[in-house]
C-alpha cells in the first residue's frame, strides 16, 4: 500500500504550462502558455485568452506567453514552438449550397 504522503501530488499553481487553441480563421495552431493557476483542469479559459488577441498577431507568430491575469507578457516567432501538424481544409462536398442565399452586389457595399 502507498504511504498516504506519498500518494497523492497537487501541481504547483506556479507550474509552467502550456495549450495548443485552434484558429479556423488562420488554420494553425497558436501556443498559449501561463501557469497552472491560470489554466485550471476543467476549464477551457485558453480560447478567451486567445480570442481577443488573435486578430492583433502577426501570422508569424506561433506562441504567447500570459502572466497569472490573463494579460499577455510575450510573443514567440519561434517556429520550434509551432504545433500545427496539418492544415485542415474541410472537404467540399461538407459544405451545403450557397445556392438560395441573399446576394449584394460589391459595387453596393
Amino acid at each position: 500500500m502507498i504511504n498516504p504522503q506519498d500518494r497523492f501530488w497537487v501541481e504547483d499553481p506556479a507550474t509552467k504550462t502550456y495549450c495548443n487553441v485552434w484558429d479556423w480563421d488562420q488554420l494553425r495552431m497558436i501556443k498559449v502558455k501561463g501557469t497552472a493557476k491560470l489554466f485550471p483542469p476543467d476549464g477551457n479559459i485558453e480560447p478567451l485568452i486567445l480570442a481577443p488577441l488573435a486578430d492583433y498577431l502577426s501570422p508569424e507568430v506561433r506562441a504567447i506567453t500570459v502572466d497569472d491575469d490573463g494579460l499577455l507578457t510575450e510573443v514567440s516567432m519561434d517556429p520550434g514552438e509551432d504545433d500545427t501538424m496539418f492544415i485542415a481544409y474541410p472537404r467540399l462536398s461538407l459544405c451545403g449550397s450557397l445556392a438560395g442565399c441573399r446576394t449584394i452586389q460589391y459595387s453596393k457595399l
